[in-house]
C-alpha cells in the first residue's frame, strides 16, 4: 500500500498514474474505511459534478447542489458513516473544466474542510 495513505492525519491530495487496485483492495480490508470512485469525464460542470457527487456519496433528497450544502451533508454522520475515506477522481484534469476557473479549486477547499 501507498505509505502516506496508511499514515496521514490530514487530507492529502495525490496523483497516480498507475493502477491503484491493489491499494484500494488493501484501504478496504480495513473497517469503516470508504473508498469513492469518480470519473472526472463526467464532471466537467458543476450540474453534472453535483449529480456524481450526490450518487457517489449517496446525498440526501435535500442536497441543495451547492458547495455549502455539500459540505454540510458530507459532515453530517448518518451521510458518510466511516473512519476513513479515499476519493478517488479518475480523468481529474476533466474534472470542472468547463465552470469557471477556480471552480476546482472550491471543490478540493469543500473536500478538505470535510476532511
Amino acid at each position: 500500500m501507498i505509505s502516506w495513505l496508511e499514515t496521514t492525519d490530514g487530507p492529502r491530495l495525490a496523483r497516480s498514474n498507475s493502477d491503484l487496485s491493489d491499494v484500494r483492495s488493501a484501504w478496504l480490508s480495513l473497517p469503516g474505511r470508504k473508498w469513492f470512485n469518480l470519473d472526472g469525464r463526467l464532471m466537467r460542470d458543476w450540474p453534472n459534478t453535483y449529480a456524481r457527487l450526490a450518487e457517489a456519496f449517496e446525498l440526501p433528497d435535500y442536497f441543495g447542489e451547492n458547495l455549502d450544502a455539500l459540505r454540510d451533508c458530507l459532515t453530517e454522520q448518518e451521510v458518510l458513516q466511516g473512519t476513513a475515506f479515499v476519493v478517488y477522481v479518475d480523468h481529474a484534469s476533466e474534472a470542472l473544466k468547463d465552470a469557471n476557473s477556480d471552480a476546482l479549486a472550491g471543490l478540493l477547499d469543500t473536500l478538505t474542510v470535510v476532511a
